[in-house]
Formats: C-alpha cells, sequence, structure tokens
C-alpha cells in the first residue's frame, strides 16, 4: 500500500496559510495604528490585555496538555499487548503501513457512547485516544471499519495534523 497526500490537502493548507498570514498582518497593521493613537488613559488597559493574552496563551500551550496527559493516566485505559491485544495488534500494523517511526500510545476512555477518536501531541509524544463505544461500534461492523478508525488517527500523526508548527 503506498501512502499518498491529495492535491486537495494540499491546496487547502496552502489555502489556510495564505489566509492565516494575511489576517495576521491585517491584525497586527490595526493594532499599531491603535498603538500610536494611545494616550496616558488608555495604553494601562492596553498593557493589562496584553498580559491577560499572554497568561491564557502560557495556559493553552503548557498546562492545558499536562492536564490532558494527566487525565488520560487517570482515566483512561492504556491499550497494550496485555491489555487490548486485537486493538494494540491493529494498530501496530497501521501504524507499520503508515511507516510511522514509533508507534504511539494509545488510550481508550470511557464516555458515556460518545462515538469518537483523536490523536494528539503532548510533550513531543504522540497519543491516540479512542473512545470505547467508537471501538464496539467499529467491532460490530468488522475488522475494516476498526482499522479505518484507528489508521484515520494514525494518518493525523502522519501528516503532522497535531502539530503546532508544520514540519
Amino acid at each position: 500500500m503506498q501512502y499518498r497526500v491529495t492535491f486537495k490537502e494540499r491546496f487547502y493548507f496552502l489555502l489556510m496559510v495564505t489566509i492565516g498570514i494575511a489576517s495576521y498582518i491585517g491584525i497586527g497593521s490595526q493594532l499599531l495604528h491603535l498603538f500610536r493613537g494611545l494616550d496616558h488613559t488608555t495604553a494601562p488597559l492596553i498593557y493589562i490585555y496584553s498580559v491577560y493574552l499572554a497568561l491564557v496563551m502560557i495556559y493553552v500551550f503548557v498546562f492545558q496538555p499536562l492536564w490532558l496527559k494527566g487525565f488520560l493516566i487517570g482515566h483512561a485505559i492504556k491499550i497494550t499487548e496485555k491489555q487490548f491485544p486485537l486493538y494494540s495488534a491493529v494498530i501496530k500494523e497501521q501504524a507499520a503501513l503508515l511507516n510511522l517511526k514509533n508507534v504511539p500510545n494509545a488510550y481508550m476512555i470511557q464516555t458515556g457512547g460518545m462515538l469518537n477518536a483523536f490523536a494528539t501531541r503532548i510533550l513531543r509524544k504522540n497519543y491516540i485516544v479512542l473512545h470505547s463505544a467508537i471501538l464496539e461500534h467499529a467491532l460490530k461492523e468488522g475488522q475494516g471499519e476498526l482499522e479505518f478508525i484507528i489508521g484515520h488517527e494514525l494518518g493525523h500523526l502522519k501528516r503532522n495534523h497535531v502539530s503546532f508548527f508544520w514540519h
């Protein structure tokens, strides 16, 4: 099986980057215009908002990933050969088909019937999280369905969709 990236994915990525850069340039120019017109009464408010924005960014990029890792360790079940051999085998097989260097850590979490799965990166390590209901549903549909769901999440890791910076 050959791994291929479609033209659409590259096109939409370039479109997203172009719109993002144009947006940031526009916002930056508006902020510069705003800062030039500040007087001594409004300048402190802008600086206070900047500090709050910096604190929110620190929370989002530092503390929230750590919280997620702690949540997974405390509330999810790690998928291993001993714990869930079928799922572990499919994860390893799909990772090999995608030529991933490392098989990511995989966790199963009970979410009360929610059909979902996601891939993430925490502290430079890749993870996939599979909700128990989607795994149960996939097994009822057959091995191909299970392979598709796991392969889809591993595809996000392969294409670095979970990375803040593009590689």
